[in-house]
């Protein structure tokens, strides 16, 4: 549903494709007829003359073929689109048969079924940017941080489409409009994933405070680009440790998830920080990659590590190797690694420090039956889930549509799902009894006065 109402929005703003009616019809045929006249007159014209040039008569058939084309493509477009089938669908009891010849055809039918978005959603590892070459300094200067290192784009796939409108749905069952109010609202709008974090830890029976207070500190006491930042490098963690442990991470679909929607999450703060509406996004990702590339840096030029500037170490690149062995080496030795990390901190800006120990933390979870991944996969990936809503539902109407021209993004299709749910801010709110009370007045004022 969400597809075809923002493939009707796309058409509105940014093609030629409209609502349809005999006059644009009549408009539409009288221009493509004419640019059809114009071209056939020409090729007449320059047969009984020969005082043209032949440049100038290919750069005029080029010209009047062109014109052609597109008038032939904004037709086929008008004829093929959702429009079109809302316009036709009105001539089902007038016209039953035209209706079944036009509606029901199997090039309609193909049309109706297309893919109306490429359910591709852009992926973003900040571990694996630091593999990449170093730019040079005029790139980077007219381009945001961050657009050289786009991995990858991997599609939505069922699964997690199912986890999201689950989520969706069990955030609107928390939300009742006749008996909550706007700021009811607002602060279930508030939650960026604490709500799924213990709701999860209650179900796996860890229902302590105090175990909820070890997680929860990265999620609301945090800014949210903070949040993204730590988390990303929590689960990369957790998926280094799982792999290397029993190769689990090839069979969870909720691991495989919780990494799509992180690098997705990621690839939205440093591609399209205007639809997370955050402050300092770019800094803090900046600072963070500085001070692991501080740290690998030392690994490898023992000693040297303070003659180096900032912008040198955002020219140096690492295999991945050596970036997994770092983390390794953390899970090994964690209280001399998290000592060595601390003491090269870059202050409150990085989010290095905080991942390593949430992710220490993640691991050394265990519910009531013992230590479980999937558990703990699962959990994790409904945190991102309502992270994604948090940055959904504060993301303005603009960004939505700007992104839109670029294709859509999955964060659009999130925020117009809640919207038809009733958890968007800009929701009209219910229809409140003093309303309905004046509505009763009026029918009595009307019923007397027409008496008299």
């Amino acid at each position: 549903m969400t597809e075809i109402e923002l493939g009707l929005k796309y058409d509105r703003l940014f093609s030629k494709v409209a609502t349809l009616s005999w006059h644009r019809i009549i408009l539409r045929s009288v221009t493509f007829l004419s640019s059809i006249f114009a071209l056939v007159s020409f090729s007449v014209m320059i047969k009984s003359k020969s005082e043209y040039s032949k440049n100038d008569r290919i750069i005029s058939y080029v010209l009047l073929s062109g014109v052609v084309c597109l008038e032939t493509y904004s037709i086929m477009r008008h004829l093929f689109s959702d429009w079109t089938m809302i316009w036709l669908s009105r001539w089902k009891q007038d016209f039953p048969s035209l209706y079944r010849f036009l509606c029901l055809s199997l090039l309609l039918s193909f049309r109706r079924e297309r893919k109306r978005w490429p359910g591709l959603m852009g992926q973003h590892n900040l571990i694996s940017a630091l593999s990449k070459k170093p730019v040079n300094k005029l790139w980077k200067q007219y381009f945001p941080a961050g657009n050289w290192n786009i991995h990858d784009r991997v599609g939505v796939e069922k699964d997690l489409k199912q986890l999201i409108f689950q989520q969706v749905k069990e955030k609107r069952l928390r939300y009742d409009p006749s008996t909550s109010d706007s700021i009811a609202l607002k602060n279930l709008l508030e939650k960026r994933g604490s709500n799924a974090l213990e709701t999860s830890l209650r179900k796996y029976g860890l229902k302590s405070k105090h175990c909820f207070d070890k997680f929860r500190w990265s999620l609301d006491d945090a800014e949210f680009s903070h949040s993204i930042l730590t988390w990303h490098i929590a689960i990369h963690i957790c998926f280094l440790d799982d792999t290397r442990k029993n190769g689990f991470a090839s069979t969870d679909p909720n691991l495989k998830m919780s990494r799509s929607l992180s690098n997705y999450m990621l690839y939205l703060l440093v591609q399209c920080p205007t639809m997370l509406g955050i402050e300092l996004r770019g800094r803090r990702y900046t600072v963070t990659t500085i001070h692991l590339r501080r740290l690998l840096f030392m690994g490898t030029q023992e000693g040297e590590h303070s003659n180096i500037s900032m912008d040198e170490l955002d020219t140096l690149s690492f295999p991945e190797s050596q970036v997994r062995a770092f983390f390794y080496e953390l899970l090994r030795s964690p209280s001399t690694m998290l000592r060595k990390i601390a003491g090269e901190d870059e202050g409150e800006m990085s989010a290095l420090l905080d991942g390593c120990m949430l992710g220490l933390s993640l691991q050394s979870l265990e519910t009531r039956n013992g230590r479980s991944d999937e558990m703990k996969w699962e959990m994790i990936s409904k945190v991102w889930v309502e992270m994604l809503m948090y940055a959904a539902s504060h993301c303005g109407w603009k960004e939505h549509a700007d992104a839109l021209a670029g294709g859509g993004e999955l964060l659009t299709h999130v925020c117009l799902l809640m919207a038809h749910l009733g958890l968007c801010k800009q929701c009209p709110p219910e229809q409140s009894s003093e309303f309905e009370g004046r509505i009763d007045r009026l029918a009595g004022i009307l019923s007397a006065l027409d008496l008299v």
